[in-house]
């Protein structure tokens, strides 16, 4: 079984608490989409740090994950895909609802549900990975105190949507790699 080295890890805040800065765009595009088979099976948070599951799988050319909350009743998130992605020397996954559940929701919603993506940047290094997710209240600070320009918009304190276009978060999230505020 693999280990997870640090929980904010890309899986598990998409399918129980929800990404607190999920972009509408993707963060990468297609050119620059990776195949890389080490994030390929199932981890978990390394001892004493939660119960939570991840199951990724490769079908074909792309990933799904599954996310099992044990502390939940053994709860299971719906399959999500999952892109991955090389932005400079940097590897992002990138996580959506899986289409058909996306299709599904727009039919019975419509405009009521925006579809968003969420993503984290990882390092796989054996049978550990390390995760990092970008910071919701560091990033509303920064914009707010106009430290830092990315487009987004704030629906409430605990979700900032990142409206930007893909091209634009690129650029903050490599202007940005270096810091120790940007990632949780």
């Amino acid at each position: 079984m693999k280990t997870v080295l640090r929980l904010s890890v890309l899986l598990a805040v998409a399918a129980f608490a929800g990404c607190d800065t999920p972009p509408v765009h993707p963060v990468f595009t297609d050119e620059q989409e990776v195949i890389d088979d080490a994030i390929v099976g199932v981890w978990k948070p390394a001892e004493g740090k939660g119960k939570v599951r991840y199951a990724v799988t490769r079908e074909g050319e792309r990933y799904r994950a599954q996310v099992t909350n044990e502390d939940i009743d053994k709860q299971k998130s719906p399959m999500l895909d999952v892109r991955l992605g090389q932005l400079g020397k940097l590897r992002f996954a990138h996580l959506m609802a899986e289409k058909e559940a996306s299709r599904a929701i727009h039919e019975q919603w419509a405009l009521l549900f925006v579809p968003t993506h969420m993503f984290g940047r990882y390092e796989v290094n054996g049978d550990s990975a390390k995760v990092w997710l970008l910071d919701r209240g560091w990033l509303q600070k920064a914009v707010q105190e106009k430290k830092v320009v990315l487009a987004s918009t704030s629906i409430s304190d605990m979700t900032l949507p990142i409206t930007a276009q893909t091209a634009d978060l690129q650029a903050f999230l490599q202007a940005h790699v270096d810091d120790p505020g940007p990632s949780t």
